[in-house]
């Protein structure tokens, strides 16, 4: 397997593994299928309904999530950023 194939995989598995981790915390946030709120689908379709210009709150619950989020999707990417610089100073280094 190529480095770049390589970093690609765990790129691609770490990607997975943060989607898998978020959408469990937001299924613990989301009520039971038949309780009060209903299924995802039918809250957008809900929302769509209202129209774009209308401003929707968000429940605190799923915005403190979704900073959360937002903050682990920055640090991936800082992270990512790094490994890109470390492996072109090691690639310039093998080859002087």
């Amino acid at each position: 397997m190529s480095h770049g194939s390589e970093r690609n995989t765990r790129t691609l598995a770490v990607d997975r593994a943060l989607k898998q981790s978020c959408l469990e915390e937001l299924e613990e946030l989301l009520p039971p299928d038949g309780q009060e709120g209903g299924s995802v689908e039918e809250g957008e379709e809900k929302g769509m309904e209202q129209g774009l210009e209308e401003e929707e709150e968000v429940d605190p619950r799923i915005q403190g999530e979704l900073e959360h989020l937002y903050e682990s999707t920055d640090a991936v990417n800082r992270w990512e950023a790094e490994l890109e610089d470390a492996v072109t100073i090691q690639t310039l280094l093998c080859a002087a």
